[in-house]
């Protein structure tokens, strides 16, 4: 519920909703912001989802237009926008990726009136952009070529904002704003350890490692699954752990790799979970071995409930994590085994340790309240400019 008198009407216009990084943080971030009198509306490009009901719940309206990333439908979004916007007549605007960020802009340029400020927020790095479609490579060059117009454009991290203005993005509007995290949520929990781990049958002495993230070539469960063959050849009361949209029994190809190196029975597939927070503490370890990331949200929420990591160097996994963290090189299953058994053979003494050490970072570096208040001065600051230009 809206917090004391509306100040600014901000509108978040997201490709889709279906429950990742960018839908999380746009959903904890306008949650946050109600609290300074900010009322969100969010225009959902893509089809509606479950996703909706839980920004409805937060009294954040939220249009779904049932668009898909095309051509195409990119030129009727943008139309369908413009009418938005006149209807909406929010204080700011602000895209979050790509797709929405060409349909935002090209309806802003359409808009009657006085043009509200345009933000833009990019969610991850490039380093899979061969990998992509060619439809998605081309939004990429659209948005290159039309970064001129946003008041500023929000990057997850450092490393995300030098690759995109090596790009060609425009350099003058960039800035680095990280997630933020609600850290009374993910918290450590000798009780959620112990009901996960009887919910599915892991003992208290075997050695758990965890991932969370749906299933895209970007996670790298590949390379996971081929570095966890080499720590369960060494350590044997290691088990792993999935977690995420896509990864269950029915993926063929996870459980084909699985089987090919006998695997099976050492590996849990739990596919999408609604209560994260529930989850990690029954790591022992959380491992990403993503090839291309933005803020990873799953790294932060493990360290937040006290699980040390290993990580790629992928996206802004590195400044999150590192020290206590270890951070490899992606795509290197032999690196990334390598430092799993040093997690592995440490004391559960020296593992609490770490972890303890990694949730004061999540802490005080990345709480939700701190990382709501700059997006608030960055939208002020958007307001001031417009005004006085």
């Amino acid at each position: 519920m809206v917090l004391g008198k509306v100040c600014m009407r901000v509108l978040h216009c997201i490709t889709g909703l279906s429950g990742d990084g960018a839908q999380g943080m746009l959903l904890r971030l306008a949650k946050e912001l109600q609290r300074d009198g900010v009322e969100s509306q969010v225009v959902n490009l893509g089809e509606e989802t479950k996703v909706v009901a839980t920004f409805q719940e937060s009294n954040i309206a939220v249009r779904s237009l049932g668009l898909r990333p095309t051509g195409a439908d990119a030129l009727r979004g943008a139309l369908m926008v413009r009418k938005l916007i006149d209807e909406i007549k929010p204080s700011v605007m602000q895209g979050w990726m790509y797709h929405a960020n060409f349909v935002l802009t090209t309806a802003a340029q359409r808009s009657r009136g006085q043009l509200p400020p345009v933000l833009w927020n990019i969610r991850r790095g490039l380093d899979d952009y061969r990998h992509r479609r060619l439809t998605t490579r081309a939004v990429i060059r659209g948005n290159a070529w039309l970064s001129r117009l946003p008041s500023r454009i929000i990057y997850c991290s450092r490393e995300c904002r030098l690759q995109h203005e090596v790009f060609g993005f425009e350099r003058k509007a960039g800035i680095v704003l990280y997630n933020g995290y609600d850290s009374s949520r993910f918290v450590p929990s000798e009780k959620l350890r112990v009901e996960f781990r009887e919910r599915n049958k892991l003992g208290d002495d075997e050695f758990v490692v965890g991932m969370v993230g749906r299933y895209d070539i970007a996670k790298g469960h590949t390379y996971l699954i081929q570095a966890f063959a080499k720590i369960a050849a060494i350590v044997p009361n290691a088990r792993l752990v999935l977690v995420g949209r896509g990864v269950d029994a029915s993926n063929q190809q996870i459980c084909a790799e699985l089987s090919s190196l006998g695997l099976r029975s050492r590996v849990l597939l739990l596919g999408e979970q609604e209560a994260i927070e529930r989850i990690y503490p029954g790591f022992d370890l959380y491992c990403s071995s993503s090839i291309n990331e933005g803020f990873p949200n799953a790294i932060a929420e493990a360290m937040s409930c006290g699980v040390p990591s290993v990580v790629t160097d992928v996206g802004a996994s590195r400044e999150i994590a590192e020290d206590p963290g270890i951070v490899v090189q992606s795509r290197e299953p032999d690196e990334l085994a390598k430092a799993m058994v040093s997690m592995a053979t440490k004391s559960r003494e020296e593992l609490r340790a770490r972890g303890q050490k990694g949730r004061e970072r999540i802490v005080s570096r990345y709480a939700l309240p701190l990382v709501a208040k700059d997006y608030l001065r960055v939208y002020q600051d958007a307001l001031r400019a417009r005004n006085l230009g």
